[in-house]
């Protein structure tokens, strides 16, 4: 090149990094260097010839030079622009493929519902039958499975609701303490022998505006979470109110989660104990449920210390159009 610097340097200064994003780097980050470097070479080029093209002579030889740079610099943004587009396609491809298997989910688990429930209940018409003991004690476990895989199809098709934005909520004024206490009764005959499971319940806890059987959801599997997973010790489940917050919390005396792994335990289809039952959403329904409602769950862990999963939903004003979740007419 005639003109010093303007060829090596400026080729060399903002094609390398151009390239090694390339090779290194992924998705947004690579873009975002990649486009840094493109719009800097240009400024660079500009800032160089610009003010010395009147004294360069002969300025043809300025021109073939120009033309060569310029000839490199399009390749290279049609490069740039061809992973862009290869980009773009892609994170359009990944939204589409989710969307459709989503779709697919809820379908299947949709159709599966229906027989698994008629056969749940002609299992439940036949401990009416005189039945041996034998036979009572295939019938029970055909019963337990049956709610087991039940529990699992509900799962799944709300797991599709949920990444599909298609879960309505229908809110009513509920009683947050009888919820817990319920739930308390329903989980205790899952626990392990050296178990135990305690409430401590705010006194006078303002009435929630939620969807109760979304709710009910959440502690549930909170509660099912910690019996899963708690050997010996106890599980608490504690409620309170926090200004216009409400929390409920499910502590237990598990054997704890590392702190790089909070996250983990929210990704579904992601178990850390391959052990034991179930696929992995519970932990997830119940974040996205909770913030469906304008909350969140937060988890507060360290190995070998126990969990506690902490549950922080709004407390909106009580709006007398609310209908009362014992109401019948409620949708």
């Amino acid at each position: 090149m005639l003109v010093d610097g303007l060829g090596g340097v400026t080729s060399i200064s903002f094609m390398l990094p151009y390239t090694f994003a390339a090779m290194m780097l992924s998705g947004r980050r690579r873009l975002f260097v990649q486009t840094v470097c493109v719009l800097a070479f240009w400024v660079s080029l500009m800032y160089e010839i610009l003010p010395v093209v009147p004294q360069l002579n002969p300025r043809r030889l300025i021109l073939v030079s120009y033309n060569i740079l310029i000839a490199t610099l399009t390749f290279q943004t049609l490069r740039f622009l061809n992973r862009l587009a290869v980009e773009l396609n892609t994170v359009h491809v990944a939204q589409e493929v989710t969307q459709r298997s989503q779709q697919f989910l809820a379908r299947v688990s949709h159709e599966l519902r229906t027989p698994l429930n008629s056969v749940l209940g002609f299992a439940k018409l036949l401990r009416r039958a005189e039945l041996s003991p034998t036979h009572g004690e295939y019938l029970q476990q055909l019963v337990e499975e049956g709610e087991q895989l039940n529990h699992l199809v509900s799962d799944l098709l709300d797991s599709a609701h949920l990444a599909t934005g298609k879960m309505k909520l229908h809110p009513t004024l509920c009683a947050v303490n009888d919820l817990c206490t319920a739930i308390a009764g329903e989980v205790r005959d899952s626990l392990k022998p050296s178990v135990q499971l305690k409430l401590n319940l705010a006194p006078a806890l303002p009435p929630l505006i939620a969807d109760e059987l979304r709710l009910r959801q959440i502690i549930r599997n909170l509660a099912v979470n910690a019996a899963k997973y708690t050997e010996t010790g106890t599980i608490h489940i504690e409620t309170q109110a926090r200004g216009t917050t409400l929390l409920i919390t499910v502590r237990d005396t598990g054997a704890g989660i590392p702190e790089d792994e909070h996250e983990m335990v929210f990704v579904p289809f992601v178990k850390r104990d391959r052990q034991s039952s179930g696929v992995g959403l519970g932990l997830d329904i119940a974040r996205q449920l909770a913030r469906l409602h304008g909350g969140d769950i937060t988890l507060q862990s360290a190995l070998g210390m126990g969990s506690a999963f902490i549950v922080t939903l709004p407390i909106q004003p009580v709006d007398q159009s609310v209908p009362h979740a014992s109401d019948p007419a409620r949708p």
